[in-house]
């Protein structure tokens, strides 16, 4: 499937322990999904694609975490983050709310990021996951 027109790529970025585990369904998304990666968090590789991907001017890294639903201000929803980049071009890193979920969710920096989006997808147990979205 295509992605839709804004996003750049999309990244699932696994937690070590859940990587090859027929439990991990991320492993799923790039056999369907277009310009998706799985990456493993700890792989030396691979942490260097994130870092390029996070500190690259052209991309907007937007990690999906769930929040703690519609009231939730430390998050933005897609239509938001259209808006933000497209109609105001107000660019800046941001975690999309998933809603339905009252953990906590990991840090939100301002990178004024512009340019394409890059979906993030973290992959891991409610703890590890947790940990990697706070480096982020």
């Amino acid at each position: 499937a295509s992605l839709p027109t804004g996003v750049e790529r999309v990244i699932v970025w696994t937690h070590h322990e859940e990587w090859g585990r027929t439990s991990n369904t991320g492993s799923l998304l790039p056999l369907g999904l277009d310009r998706t990666e799985l990456l493993m968090k700890g792989l030396k590789e691979h942490d260097e694609i994130m870092d390029e991907v996070l500190s690259n001017a052209d991309l907007t890294p937007v990690v999906l975490w769930p929040g703690k639903g519609p009231k939730d201000n430390a998050t933005t929803t897609v239509s938001e983050l259209r808006a933000r980049l497209f109609v105001e071009g107000n660019n800046n890193h941001h975690r999309t709310d998933l809603g339905g979920n009252n953990e906590s969710p990991p840090n939100n920096t301002n990178n004024n990021k512009g340019g394409g989006i890059v979906l993030i997808s973290v992959e891991g147990t409610w703890n590890n996951a947790r940990k990697m979205a706070n480096k982020l």
